[in-house]
């Protein structure tokens, strides 16, 4: 809505348009706040901070009843992105007819619409967007008391699942904002407000989206390097933006650095020796979802391959677990026994189907089954490199 000199009566106008009966006007009026807000938004990066009394309080609590009971789609999703942007630099208050929500109530709230609503791409996105800026508010706020909030884990959950290889792009892009976002408050935090598990599955799906295929989402990725705490940057190191493969190296040496800090040395070698063996079913699914046959993939002219970049991955975590190894805390692994013979008996197993298999192709496979040799000669690699790891723990008497 354009500013027409007369302040007083624009507030009035808008909190009728929010309350019409008609959902068009309604989506309407919020598209226009949306763009307003954000020129705003973007005014303030290029000018500094500057002061702004729009919208009045009267208007922010029209924006979150309509959050709260909005029944239409669209109107919903817009209301929500509003309510993202607005959320950045301050504490919004949140009224349910005449009762104030906390902000754990809230997040809740806009949790289940997070959850019911995956199937629509911008209601999802925007909820959890919303849901996202409210649990980074909250870290911030109270650093300590942030993790007795029970539906963080719902949170870090939804997070997760939207940084897989099979989600929209859409989606994938607003996990990457997400991930940024919370990086120096919830990924790097030594107090590890989610717990250990949720905060190094955030880091997994971190490391997802800087391999994903789409060169946008890996680069939106890479930039929670610009948002990482000094502390935990080498001094020689600038804090400034950085391509996707370097930012994964860089992650997951800071990963390692965290695992010590954490004093969860044991976990961090079992969780990526994990990682180096991967998942065989969901690389078999991948492959087959690329629809290519043989000559297809033979002949792809596309800046990435299919299986090059897993093979770098592999030998990256491998180098880091060598890192990982030197660190204090490792005969705490002792008490892992069960763990590490389970992902030795899977590494051995691994091998040995995947010898079996490469053996059982016909003759110069490298060109008459491309892809299949291809994905068979990764799953080697890496039952070669985890089986080389944990043969170096059973050397310092940690493996049984």
């Amino acid at each position: 809505m354009e500013e027409d000199g007369n302040t007083s009566r624009g507030p009035l106008l808008l909190g009728c348009l929010l309350q019409c009966p008609h959902y068009e006007v309604r989506e309407l009026a919020l598209g226009e706040v949306l763009k307003r807000l954000e020129r705003e938004r973007d005014e303030e990066k290029g000018e500094g901070e500057r002061s702004s009394h729009w919208p009045q309080e009267t208007i922010i609590s029209n924006l979150t009843t309509l959050a709260l009971h909005e029944a239409h789609p669209q109107s919903l999703a817009k209301v929500l992105q509003v309510l993202s942007v607005l959320s950045v630099n301050s504490d919004l208050l949140w009224r349910d007819g005449l009762r104030n929500l906390t902000q754990t109530e809230v997040l809740e709230r806009v949790l289940t619409l997070a959850e019911g609503f995956a199937h629509s791409v911008e209601l999802h996105c925007a909820s959890l967007t919303l849901a996202s800026r409210l649990v980074v508010h909250l870290a911030h706020s109270d650093p300590q008391g942030v993790a007795a909030v029970a539906c963080l884990g719902r949170w870090g959950a939804l997070v997760s699942q939207s940084c897989g290889v099979e989600q929209n792009a859409e989606v994938k892009m607003m996990a990457a904002e997400v991930l940024v976002n919370a990086t120096p408050t919830l990924l790097t935090s030594p107090n590890l407000p989610l717990g250990v598990s949720h905060t190094v599955s955030l880091w997994r799906g971190l490391f997802t989206l800087l391999q994903d295929e789409d060169q946008d989402v890996r680069d939106r990725a890479a930039d929670f390097i610009s948002n990482l705490p000094t502390h935990l940057l080498n001094p020689n190191v600038a804090c400034v933006s950085v391509c996707p493969p370097v930012a994964l190296d860089m992650g997951v040496g800071l990963l390692c650095q965290l695992f010590q800090l954490w004093g969860q040395v044991p976990m961090g070698i079992l969780t990526l020796t994990e990682w180096l063996l991967g998942d065989q079913e969901q690389e078999t699914a991948t492959a087959e979802a690329t629809g290519l046959d043989e000559e297809d993939f033979l002949f792809e002219k596309g800046d990435l391959n299919l299986w090059a970049e897993p093979v770098q991955w592999a030998r990256l975590l491998h180098r880091h677990l060598g890192v990982l190894f030197k660190a204090p805390g490792l005969m705490a692994l002792n008490q892992n026994q069960a763990e590490l013979l389970r992902l030795s008996a899977q590494a051995e197993a691994l091998s040995l189907a995947t010898q079996q298999a490469l053996e059982g192709l016909p003759a110069l496979p490298q060109f008459s089954c491309t892809i299949e040799h291809a994905r068979l000669a990764l799953q080697q690699e890496r039952a070669t490199l985890a089986l080389a790891i944990l043969g170096t723990l059973r050397q310092t008497g940690l493996s049984g």
